[in-house]
């Protein structure tokens, strides 16, 4: 999927989850509204980052956004 379809689904109401809580997470927001930790997406996918991840382990690339 590419990364403009992939920002699109989720401004759509896709369901993402927060990597350190499993909270469902608010796209619009680059927090989590739960645990209000800074999340981390991918420019290439765009789904949330592990805390350390030097790589997005959905798709591999590397980096954040």
């Amino acid at each position: 999927m590419a990364a403009e379809e992939k920002r699109s689904d989720m401004q759509a109401g896709v369901e993402c989850v927060c990597p350190f809580c499993d909270a469902e997470l608010d796209v619009s927001a680059p927090w989590c509204q739960v645990c209000q930790v800074m999340v981390r997406f991918c420019a290439v996918c765009g789904e949330p980052l592990p805390k350390d991840a030097d790589e997005c382990p959905g798709c591999g690339a590397a980096g954040e956004e």
